[in-house]
């Protein structure tokens, strides 16, 4: 990382939150202009960058060093993180992919973002047994958020009932 320009750092920094990237999630999360042509160029410079397709539209980092450039991330653009997630969070939603959305949502820390994307996504999600990413998302939100939203309080009761939970729902 010491051998790159900062342009590129930066870059590398803020693309690494994605688990999988192309031209419109760079250009939201980083900024860049064109995505598409960065994400090549950081190919072609060989900082472990994979095509996931035969298109060449998207894009992962080697796993090793995308956990790498997430811990440096967290360490160096710290008070950046929520909106670098709320941006990735944003994207995800406009290409049609709800839980991806809910992860960077999560990651944000954005209650009323995580709220929204349930309301008019969770029960796809339900249906598609996304039950874990669902329960962890009810208990990131405030007890009050949820109360105030009855199909939340029925989405919770649905995940209760198909893990065979009959406990009571209680503040999480």
């Amino acid at each position: 990382m010491d051998n790159v320009d900062l342009a590129t750092r930066h870059f590398l920094l803020k693309s690494a939150i994605l688990r999988s990237m192309n031209d419109a999630l760079i250009t939201r999360v980083t900024g860049e202009e064109n995505g598409q042509m960065r994400l090549e160029e950081i190919e072609r410079q060989g900082l472990f960058l994979q095509r996931m397709d035969d298109t060449g539209e998207w894009f992962c980092y080697h796993p090793l060093f995308g956990n790498f450039l997430r811990q440096r991330c967290q360490w160096e653009l710290a008070a950046e993180l929520p909106e670098i997630h709320r941006a990735a969070a944003e994207s995800w939603m406009a290409q049609g992919f709800p839980s991806e959305a809910i992860h960077h949502a999560l990651a944000a820390g954005d209650a009323l973002m995580l709220r929204d994307i349930l309301l008019n996504h969770a029960w796809s999600l339900f249906n598609h047994s996304e039950l874990s990413l669902l329960e962890e998302s009810l208990k990131a939100l405030p007890w009050d958020s949820l109360l105030e939203n009855p199909q939340l309080v029925l989405l919770q009761a649905w995940l209760m009932q198909s893990q065979h939970r009959y406990d009571p729902a209680s503040p999480c």
